[in-house]
């Protein structure tokens, strides 16, 4: 999923705050989790669901609402995982990452919601798209 600079400038405080335990919501184990399915793997399912998260929380942060992204997540993983556990587990990483996102961006200030649109058309489209086998895009 692609990230906008201003917002990994925005979120990448975030870890920061999480590290030094001013900021935190406990995830679940990742170790649960077992590949969803044919070349998809628990980490890129985890990765596209705190992905997703951040980027429903930078819209939820600029006041636009973030319920296409909790949609096409909710619909990929119903199609990716069978397991209701292990969506749900996925789906609180999701959660979680919203959070953290919208937390930070209130400590961080001044952030621009100019492009937050378009981070929601974005995180939309990268979740309903199959990745490329080809590599990244040029």
């Amino acid at each position: 999923m692609k990230l906008s600079s201003r917002l990994l400038q925005a979120i990448l405080p975030l870890s920061a705050l999480v590290a030094s335990g001013l900021v935190g919501i406990p995830r679940p184990s990742l170790a649960a989790l077992n590949p969803a399915g044919p070349g998809v793997e628990s980490s890129s399912l985890a990765d596209i669901a705190s992905a997703a998260g951040s980027s429903a929380g930078l819209a939820a942060f600029c006041n636009i609402d973030p319920a296409p992204i909790r949609s096409a997540l909710r619909s990929f993983l119903r199609s990716e995982i069978s397991d209701h556990a292990r969506r749900h587990i996925l789906w609180q990483n999701y959660r979680a990452a919203e959070a953290d996102s919208e937390v930070a961006l209130t400590r961080v200030g001044g952030v621009s919601c100019a492009d937050a649109g378009a981070q929601v058309r974005d995180a939309v489209h990268d979740i309903t798209l199959p990745p490329d086998p080809g590599g990244d895009e040029p």
